[in-house]
């Protein structure tokens, strides 16, 4: 895990499906749908915590470097991060089952229905 010194939040330094192995990431990201992504940080336990959840999209926002591209992240707090779009636990007020995502790719948000299958970096911290 690791603190963002901005936002006193506590990330997952791996996406859910991977392991830490002292220096990167190892293993395959999960691809979930929305309703799987809740579920699974609802169970989560690390590093002896269970209040691990999904975060915001402004929390997700917060994470995102706009000088990186392929991975838009701190490849030093982020090693090994998966290039790809990851979900936020934020619906995308009025348009029924679509939520808000970021593409790490570019950084981009966008919004997505629940049915898509996303990765998942979980949060803890306040809200």
């Amino acid at each position: 895990t690791l603190r963002h010194q901005r936002t006193g939040l506590i990330w997952q330094r791996c996406a859910l499906g991977q392991s830490w192995d002292g220096s990167g990431c190892t293993g395959i990201e999960m691809q979930l749908n929305w309703n799987s992504a809740l579920n699974a940080a609802d169970s989560h336990i690390q590093a002896d915590q269970a209040d691990w959840r999904l975060p915001n999209r402004n929390e997700l926002a917060s994470i995102i470097e706009q000088h990186c591209f392929g991975p838009a992240l701190d490849s030093d707090a982020f090693p090994s991060a998966p290039v790809t779009a990851y979900w936020s636990s934020t619906p995308v007020s009025g348009a029924g089952e679509q939520v808000w995502s970021i593409d790490f790719v570019d950084g981009i948000v966008l919004p997505a229905s629940t049915e898509t299958l996303q990765a998942v970096r979980l949060v803890r911290g306040r809200f």
